[in-house]
């Protein structure tokens, strides 16, 4: 999941090095460690503290410097127009509709004119996402919690930002996480993921890419990504 997020992300921002990248709700901050490998000036929040240390930690160990801080979404700890880009991975799925437009109004104050904003969600009208969700939740192994899955951000978005595109991905990711979600093959996962990875990574990735794109066009990705620019007033 980390690598499909990864390449969402690179696939629409320009080059890292130097840009000032804000990840809303950062989790265990893995992505935004490679982005900061590369160059970009990154920061992050979440409302969990021990997802803070854990993001502090991990940049640490490796030698990259991070401005983390504990904070809601609907008010995030950083000053007006700070970033050229800010993004977050699985957080709007768990809001209302409503709740889903104060946040990403809330992600457009902090970013600058002109500035990225990418929100990686589960989509609701991908067949296999569906089939995943039930059979994790059907063996008792949904690990997610409450998830309302989302079409279109299209309409649940401020005046004051364009979506530039939206678009799904991840196919092979949701195949993952069926098998995981079946106790009996369940073990076999952690290779297979590790060795997709792998293949994304390596000589044939360009073609898996591919392959990835045109599955979930047609079935529906796990990934809806909504790629939006802040208007400059």
């Amino acid at each position: 999941m980390s690598q499909i997020v990864y390449e969402g992300i690179k696939r629409n921002i320009p080059e890292a090095q130097t840009l000032e990248i804000c990840e809303v709700g950062c989790g265990t901050g893995r992505i935004s460690l490679r982005l900061a490998q590369q160059g970009a000036i990154v920061s992050a929040i979440d409302v969990v503290p021990e997802a803070v240390a854990m993001t502090k930690t991990l940049f640490a160990l490796n030698q990259q410097s991070i401005d983390v801080r504990e904070g809601s979404i609907f008010s995030i700890p950083f000053s007006a127009e700070k970033f050229d880009v800010t993004w977050n991975a699985g957080v709007l799925e768990h809001f209302s509709p409503g709740e889903r437009l104060e946040a990403l109004t809330e992600m457009t104050r902090i970013t600058k004119p002109k500035g990225m904003i990418l929100t990686l969600n589960p989509y609701s009208r991908s067949m296999l996402y569906r089939l995943g969700k039930f059979l994790a939740e059907l063996f008792g192994r949904w690990p997610y919690g409450h998830e309302d899955p989302i079409s279109s951000l299209r309409f649940s978005k401020p005046d004051c930002l364009l979506l530039k595109q939206e678009y799904t991905t991840g196919f092979f990711v949701v195949l993952l996480e069926i098998f995981r979600a079946i106790p009996a093959v369940a073990s076999l996962t952690f290779r297979l993921r590790k060795r997709f990875v792998q293949l994304y990574e390596g000589r044939l990735g360009w073609l898996l890419r591919i392959a990835d794109k045109l599955l979930s066009t047609l079935t529906g990705g796990y990934l809806l990504i909504s790629v939006f620019q802040k208007r400059k007033e």
